[in-house]
């Protein structure tokens, strides 16, 4: 068919079965040629120069690797035509065309990203995200299913891009009512859907279809989008101690935290993604002044201190580095 090439033809050559290659045409070299653009044919040659004749009604089955076109070739270019010639005078001695299957094209410049500044953004929670392509088919729909990590769940989401419209969900999926156009870039935003758990890289699956279910165009497999960041909790309420609560003996009666004093503050944190040796961690506060002095990472419920050291502190931003 036109606008298939073949790929590596002494590489990807192969008589089926590999066992049998001394039936089919071993001494018979071959040759091939890749069609200009996506109105032009590629061929393969097979010049026969085996030492005894095939017999007439022998199988003869290979494979060899091809790259699909784009898209689908029109109704006259989409078949596989085999043709037998005499190899003295050229003469055809039998000829067959078989029609080709449908290519399913794939999306170009497919972009998925989570946006807007006061939108939450971790594992778990609810947030909004821009996804963008240029369609190599016209299409009415897009479906979008969030394949990893697990735990996506776009119920009671909305589109917010004008004339888009939410037509179903399924936890993980969701089918959005979005016309688009072949060559045009296509964007469409989705909020108030749930992200996965845990957090870590991200695989989609975008479809394009019209009204009618009709494939027409995908991009499978996506992992070419955003790092879903994990979540940080703290378990309990934070503790705020002063010098004097920390030291009953040496101070006794009140010891609440008094205003402009130091004072040593300790959280319980769980993070859903593992925290490896040279990452970094943040503390800052809107209300008090952190500082770095006798900055400690203890590991629950053990206690045993995490080695960690302080590589920042810049406007009250203690940042920390793991260590090994």
């Amino acid at each position: 068919p036109a606008g298939y090439e073949f790929v590596d033809c002494a590489g990807t050559f192969q008589w089926e079965p590999p066992k049998d290659f001394d039936l089919y045409l071993p001494a018979s070299p071959r040759t091939c040629y890749n069609g200009n653009g996506a109105l032009e044919r590629s061929n393969m040659t097979i010049k026969i120069q085996e030492p005894l004749d095939i017999p007439a009604m022998r199988m003869i089955k290979f494979r060899i690797d091809v790259k699909n076109p784009t898209k689908t070739p029109h109704a006259m270019l989409n078949h596989w035509i085999i043709t037998h010639y005499n190899g003295l005078s050229g003469k055809i001695m039998s000829t067959a065309a078989y029609l080709s299957w449908n290519i399913i094209p794939q999306l170009a410049n497919p972009f998925i990203q989570l946006i807007g500044d006061n939108v939450n953004k971790a594992a778990g929670t609810k947030s909004r995200m821009a996804i963008s392509f240029v369609p190599i088919n016209d299409a009415d729909q897009l479906e979008v299913w969030a394949k990893l990590p697990a735990g996506f769940d776009f119920t009671g989401s909305q589109a917010l891009t004008e004339g888009h419209e939410i037509v179903t969900t399924s936890l993980d999926k969701v089918r959005v009512r979005a016309s688009v156009f072949s060559g045009v870039t296509a964007n469409i935003v989705i909020d108030g859907f749930k992200l996965g758990q845990i957090g870590g890289p991200t695989t989609f699956d975008l479809v394009t279809k019209l009204n009618n279910g009709e494939k027409m165009d995908e991009a499978l497999a996506f992992t070419g989008g955003f790092v879903l960041p994990g979540n940080l909790k703290i378990i309990g309420q934070s503790i705020i101690d002063s010098k004097y609560a920390m030291n009953p003996k040496d101070y006794p009666g009140e010891r609440n935290v008094r205003m402009m004093a130091l004072a040593t503050v300790k959280f319980r944190i769980v993070f859903t993604r593992q925290a490896e040796p040279g990452d970094l961690i943040a503390v800052s506060s809107q209300h008090y002044t952190m500082l770095p002095a006798d900055f400690i990472i203890r590991r629950l419920p053990t206690g045993a201190i995490v080695s960690a050291e302080v590589v920042s502190y810049v406007d009250g931003t203690i940042v920390a580095q793991l260590r090994g």
